[in-house]
């Protein structure tokens, strides 16, 4: 008779135990603790939309709640508490975006302005046909002197930078 290793019970108990250890949800955003990571290989698939991952479809950590997202879902660069360490905005999901911002935290100056920008393009969209209310005007305002004021600060940059060739 073959020996069938009676420890597959066991076996079984200690990997049911290791999956209920890694698949624990990590902790929701907070403002004094940095969350744990979910394990990579926990992940199959999007903690947001569900959509598998696979070689077109990378993992990528929220560093704000430790959940695994694909770059659609996981898509914010932003300012966390100094509890966290991070020098440099970091990438979150949606919802630590939000929590974040109601927090005061800010998303990096780019990813404002292309929220300003989607919001004008929704606004104008809708309001095509009637003339443009004062917070549309605002709004198409400020995009127009961030716009422009971009627009300056590369101009000079540019300038400094054929001066200082010139007069090397």
């Amino acid at each position: 008779a073959m020996y069938c290793g009676g420890g597959g019970a066991a076996k079984n108990n200690r990997e049911e135990a290791w999956r209920k250890l890694v698949d624990v949800e990590p902790g929701a955003p907070s403002l004094t603790n940095r969350p744990r990571w979910k394990l990579d290989r926990t992940a199959r698939r999007c903690g947001d939309c569900a959509r598998q991952f696979g070689l077109t479809t990378r993992k990528h950590h929220c560093r704000a709640c430790g959940n695994i997202f694909c770059s659609a879902c996981c898509r914010w660069n932003m300012t966390l508490p100094d509890a966290y360490d991070f020098k440099q905005p970091q990438r979150v999901c949606d919802k630590c975006k939000h929590f974040f911002k109601d927090k005061g935290f800010a998303l990096s100056e780019a990813e404002e302005n292309e929220l300003l920008q989607k919001a004008l393009e929704e606004s104008t969209k809708t309001a095509a046909a009637s003339p443009p209310t004062s917070a549309l005007y605002e709004q198409q305002v400020l995009l127009q002197a961030t716009q422009q004021s971009e627009r300056d600060e590369r101009e000079r940059r540019e300038r400094v930078e054929r001066e200082r060739r010139a007069a090397a």
